[in-house]
């Protein structure tokens, strides 16, 4: 019934992956979308906290939750901006930079598992098309 329904099964796949990435992520401490900010912000440390939404496809209210349960968990924090006091920049602790390491060994762990049941190609298809299919939704 469901076979050839796009919703149902990226959501299906979406699950899945989410038990792969739980899995890799228990060294860290972190929830996979936790992984996903801290790894994001220190790629790109003074990232304004609108462009953090934007990255991670969340609107407004959700990024500002997510990011004080983040700063209360000590592992960023929030600075006006010194040019336009309007703009939130947000930075990584030194308890998310000790994460670093474990970070990066968890998206390699799922990047191989991934890789295991794919093939290489066929995961950068995949991602060029959900990268498209998104932006192609947005308009």
């Amino acid at each position: 019934m469901f076979d050839k329904c796009i919703y149902f099964n990226l959501n299906a796949l979406v699950r899945d992956l989410n038990r792969v990435w739980d899995q890799e992520f228990t060294d860290t401490g972190l929830t996979a979308p936790q992984g996903y900010l801290v790894a994001l912000i220190l790629s790109q440390p003074g990232m304004a906290q609108k462009e953090v939404g934007k990255a991670m496809n969340l609107d407004r209210s959700t990024v500002t939750r997510f990011l004080e349960a983040m700063e209360k968990e000590k592992l960023i924090q929030r600075q006006p901006s010194p040019r336009d006091g309007r703009v939130t920049l947000v930075y990584p602790t030194k308890k998310a930079e000790a994460l670093k390491a474990k970070l990066e060994k968890a998206f390699k762990n799922v990047g191989h598992r991934v890789e295991q049941k794919l093939k290489q190609s066929d995961v950068k298809d995949l991602i060029k098309l959900s990268c498209q299919m998104r932006a192609d939704l947005a308009k």
